[in-house]
């Protein structure tokens, strides 16, 4: 075991010496104004493809104007609406058996993690128009909606969590796998942490 730790030690630090970069800082963009203008015209594109029930072009022509100016206010606000639109469709097309007490639709038994994305998504989104202007209206409305379905989300993941934990402290010590599973974390823990 010695042996391998002195080669793990020993590759560790020829690794840093050889990338003895400064880390990369992310620079802020700033959009141009062609830029933000085009936002604004797939913003207007993606509305009149909505009024005609093109939600999947809609939905791109929003995510495009997003990465063209990804603090516009409107572009947002709309793109939230989109995807929330979209998990109210899938939740209307996959319902199989409707819950009594819960805000969120269960497919089955378990709501799909590609559904509670959606919605996490468009709070994020909201909550980032937000930040951009604490004084907008239509996007506290939007997200205040969203919360209760959130916050049960985050609960559901907490559950699942405590239940792992749990089943964690049910394995015994002797277990084979535990002890594998120590050693292989103690010398993740020495290669990462030794200079």
């Amino acid at each position: 075991y010695r042996r391998l730790v002195r080669d793990i030690i020993y590759t560790h630090k020829k690794a840093k010496s050889e990338f003895n970069l400064p880390p990369l800082m992310r620079s802020r963009i700033v959009p141009s104004e062609s830029e933000k203008a085009e936002a604004l015209q797939s913003l207007h594109a993606a509305s009149l493809q909505q009024a005609t029930g093109h939600f999947v072009k809609a939905r791109k022509l929003l995510e495009h104007a997003f990465i063209l100016d990804p603090d516009n206010i409107d572009v947002l606000i709309a793109l939230g609406e989109v995807i929330e639109l979209s998990y109210y469709g899938r939740s209307v097309q996959q319902v199989a058996l409707p819950s009594t007490k819960s805000l969120i639709p269960i497919y089955g038994q378990i709501v799909t993690d590609d559904a509670d994305g959606l919605i996490l998504t468009a709070e994020h989104l909201y909550t980032k128009a937000l930040i951009v202007d604490p004084s907008v209206s239509k996007a506290c409305l939007h997200r205040e909606r969203l919360m209760p379905i959130v916050e049960e989300i985050d609960q559901r993941i907490l559950n699942a969590i405590d239940f792992k934990v749990r089943q964690f402290y049910h394995i015994p010590e002797s277990d084979p796998g535990l002890r594998r599973a120590k050693v292989e974390d103690y010398f993740k823990h020495v290669y990462h942490s030794m200079l």
